[in-house]
């Protein structure tokens, strides 16, 4: 039993890098190891300053990362990246592909 609390623990612990399209067709690209929690906030206005004047906002992209330090360095390379390589990023995503949230991780079938 003290097994299953830990590996629930990890899997609410998983950190991801994700980019959302705002209202304003603006690009937003940020990290958490909540999606769904973090997507709900990002709509209500309560989540990061750039989004509050730009929702709603719409999943375009996720990556799992192997913590919260690789999230962040692959934060940061991406908004160093031009919008043109943004979008090639996420086109290289598979066609069709729309992100499924089970127990906070992103599950790609």
């Amino acid at each position: 039993m003290g097994n299953e609390k830990a590996v629930s623990a990890n899997l609410e612990l998983a950190w991801v890098c994700y980019i959302l399209n705002c209202a304003d067709e603006t690009l937003y690209c940020g990290i958490t190891n909540n999606i769904k929690k973090r997507l709900a906030a990002h709509n209500e206005g309560v989540a990061a300053k750039y989004t509050r004047a730009r929702g709603p906002v719409t999943l375009l992209w996720v990556e799992n990362c192997d913590g919260k330090s690789a999230a962040l360095k692959r934060e940061m390379a991406i908004k160093r990246l031009t919008r043109a390589k943004k979008l090639a990023l996420i086109q290289s995503a598979r066609v069709g592909f729309v992100p499924q949230l089970t127990n906070n991780r992103i599950m790609v079938e």
